[in-house]
């Protein structure tokens, strides 16, 4: 929110949330879920390219607890990227389990079930 009580979102924000609806749309069969959601996430943080590869074996798979952005603001962009495809709208989630871990690539894995 600015301080003249506008929200604003980071073009670099909106380029992601379209990365992943789309991604969504093209793995979500049928219409969004109506009733209460449980999701699990997983999101796979790309491991620096200027780590050795002994680092990257020793790290891989082991969660991601520094920088790299915190995993409340990840889930944001996520489950409102997801709002309208997956789900008819974020606020119907009552139930989350996320993890942010190392990997060779970046990713983020989903498991989204009404309850």
């Amino acid at each position: 929110m600015t301080r003249a009580g506008f929200t604003y979102t980071p073009k670099r924000t909106k380029d992601a949330e379209k990365e992943i609806a789309w991604q969504a749309k093209q793995e979500w069969a049928g219409e969004p879920l109506e009733g209460a959601v449980s999701v699990i996430v997983t999101f796979h943080v790309q491991m620096p390219k200027s780590w050795s590869q002994k680092k990257r074996n020793e790290h891989s798979g082991a969660f991601c607890a520094k920088k790299n952005g915190d995993i409340d603001n990840y889930m944001k962009l996520v489950f409102d990227a997801l709002s309208g495809i997956c789900f008819i709208d974020d606020s119907q989630i009552v139930e989350v389990m996320a993890g942010k871990v190392w990997a060779q690539d970046g990713k983020i894995v989903l498991m989204i079930e009404e309850i």
